[in-house]
């Protein structure tokens, strides 16, 4: 068995071919990574079933190249994102924004008493998964998360937005997917 670490704009299907295996198999494998074989994300390691590892071709290497992607680690949306605890959060709300369970937070963050939460705590909350969209003219942060089926605090947190007038016409955003709009 190989292991791959899936790079910005791979497709299943690219790795299979590239592995000398299928897509059936990379998604059986990693059943807990993939619900979706038209969803993968950067920096998620997957096992290859059956797989070659991919021959070395002949193309001059890039070594600046290399030794930054050695040292950076993946810009991939993580399996938790921090959150700061606002006025008036609740865990139910908390919970709805993100598309979870207050358990399942609960247990993320250790928390027993929901009433020991205050303003300004950090809690972990499940990323959702996401696709990159260029930023247009007219697009802010208000209209995308409404054609997008999110918050604008789901939105701006998930991006690292602190302020909702700064998006840059050619900048990419972090689109949440499969969130039943």
């Amino acid at each position: 068995m190989a292991t791959y670490t899936v790079k910005s704009g791979d497709t299943l299907s690219e790795i299979a071919v590239e592995f000398s295996t299928t897509v059936e198999a990379i998604q059986a494998a990693n059943a807990e990574l993939i619900s979706d074989v038209n969803l993968i994300q950067p920096g998620w390691e997957l096992t290859i079933p059956g797989g070659e590892e991919p021959a070395a071709t002949d193309a001059p290497a890039e070594p600046e190249a290399e030794l930054v992607a050695a040292e950076t680690p993946p810009a991939a949306a993580p399996a938790t994102i921090e959150y700061v605890y606002k006025a008036d959060d609740s865990l139910a709300w908390l919970a709805r924004e993100w598309r979870t369970s207050v358990e399942d937070l609960k247990t993320l963050n250790g928390i027993t008493d929901e009433t020991s939460l205050t303003i300004g705590n950090k809690l972990l909350v499940p990323a959702p998964a996401t696709t990159e969209y260029t930023v247009l003219a007219g697009d802010t942060i208000d209209s995308l998360a409404q054609a997008w089926g999110v918050s604008v605090s789901v939105l701006m947190t998930i991006n690292g937005i602190t302020d909702p007038n700064s998006l840059v016409i050619g900048n990419a955003l972090l689109r949440p997917v499969n969130t039943g709009a």
